[in-house]
């Protein structure tokens, strides 16, 4: 059996700590709007291995982030992308029975991540932690 034990923590930091912290943060918030409005421009697309094949380069040079948040990054989007397409399909099926007469609009606009933690669309707020497991790439 498999016990997974996770620990919420508070981090002391100097100014210059939470300086370089922050600066990492809003970084990587800028490099998510990056990616989102990539993957808004080349068919909505949700391919993670796509969107990393895309922006890694772009990324790295651009944002600046080490190559694991580099690759983090696009799945991270992936995901979101993932997530509003199937919500999407739903509304089309839902409209098809006549449970709803409302088209589903959170694709019509590229998802934009407005602070380290939150991605909205112009349709609905959504929250999505952006610290995710960051495994190899």
């Amino acid at each position: 059996m498999k016990t997974t034990l996770s620990a919420k923590l508070k981090l002391h930091t100097t100014p210059e700590q939470f300086q370089a912290l922050r600066s990492t943060q809003l970084a990587y918030r800028d490099a998510l709007n990056f990616v989102s409005r990539y993957a808004f421009t080349h068919g909505k697309m949700s391919n993670k291995v796509g969107l990393q094949d895309g922006t890694y380069a772009d990324l790295r040079q651009q944002f600046r982030l080490p190559s694991q948040m580099a690759c983090s990054v696009p799945r991270q989007v992936g995901a979101t992308y993932k997530g509003l397409w199937t919500k999407v399909k739903q509304n089309v099926q839902a409209r098809n029975n006549g449970r709803t007469k409302k088209r589903y609009k959170g694709l019509d606009n590229a998802p934009k991540y407005v602070s380290p933690t939150r991605w909205t669309t112009s349709t609905a707020k959504t929250t999505a932690s952006s610290v995710g497991a960051m495994s190899a790439c």
